[in-house]
């Protein structure tokens, strides 16, 4: 029903001829899907947990490598 609600008020807010064809009304209620595959949203995966003793622990065996090969 959102969707149909979202078709309808573009419908109007743009000042389309009524009634649109039935391609036409679909765009309208649903651009992303009709969208190429490059323009619609990609997913994002969740940021990853971080262990700031992890971290420091291997800084430090970094420094080390980095001191010693110096």
């Amino acid at each position: 029903m959102d969707e149909i609600k979202n078709g309808i008020t573009k419908l109007i807010d743009k000042g389309l001829e009524w009634p649109p064809t039935l391609p036409e009304f679909m765009h309208l209620c649903k651009p992303e899907r009709l969208a190429p595959y490059h323009q619609m949203a990609t997913p994002q995966l969740p940021a990853p947990e971080i262990d700031p003793d992890l971290v420091s622990g291997e800084l430090h065996k970094i420094r080390k490598l980095l001191r010693c090969a110096a």
